[in-house]
């Protein structure tokens, strides 16, 4: 049984893949699907080509047939909202936004076109090299803290935090990504921070973990 949900899943993705290989919203933006980097419960990223400037992006893929109603308006909304605010005032530590858009044919979602990091994910990195030296990680945390700094400072608190948003570019300098989960506060809500159950469950803090 559980074979053959995987098979069906399997299945649904690669035609989803195929979908989007070929949707002409994408293509008339200018941008070319190379191939799949990574996925989600409900999204999508690809490795894609700017046809115009000859560069590597990546574009994330929203799937609105498997995302809730409540996420498109609410996260999905605060997402695109911060991600613009990043871009006005950009930071070497976090991911640089490129533009976003609706495509509705031949299915319905939101495209998110990001620069292209090459080295993967910080996760990625500890899988294939183990643990960091002391001075990496050194380097590595404050660079991190730097960025997160960056987003205190604006006012956006990320919320999901951990190895898999973490990208590694040129000479494996961190940058923070996905905003999914970011909101924006204010001095008056402080106290609310953290009684939202959101993020990834091994990276509570422990005023979540513990309720």
């Amino acid at each position: 049984m559980v074979d053959n949900q995987q098979q069906q899943q399997q299945q649904q993705d690669s035609h989803l893949q195929t979908i989007i290989h070929q949707c002409h919203q994408i293509t008339d933006r200018g941008y070319q699907i190379i191939n799949l980097i990574g996925t989600g419960s409900y999204a999508y990223v690809y490795k894609a080509r700017q046809i115009r400037t000859n560069r590597s992006v990546a574009i994330k893929f929203i799937n609105f047939n498997k995302c809730s109603n409540h996420y498109r308006k609410n996260f999905l909304r605060y997402e695109v909202h911060i991600i613009r605010i990043l871009n006005d005032r950009p930071h070497i530590n976090i991911v640089n936004f490129i533009e976003a858009f609706n495509i509705n044919q031949p299915i319905d979602g939101y495209v998110i076109v990001m620069e292209y990091i090459e080295n993967g994910t910080l996760r990625d990195r500890i899988i294939k090299n183990g643990k960091q030296t002391e001075k990496i990680a050194r380097k590595l945390f404050r660079a991190i803290c730097n960025g997160l700094f960056h987003m205190h400072e604006n006012q956006i608190a990320h919320r999901d935090l951990k190895l898999d948003n973490i990208l590694l570019g040129t000479d494996d300098r961190p940058k923070i990504c996905d905003f999914s989960l970011s909101i924006i506060w204010t001095n008056h809500d402080q106290s609310k921070l953290c009684e939202d159950y959101c993020g990834t469950e091994l990276y509570y803090p422990p005023e979540i973990g513990r309720k």
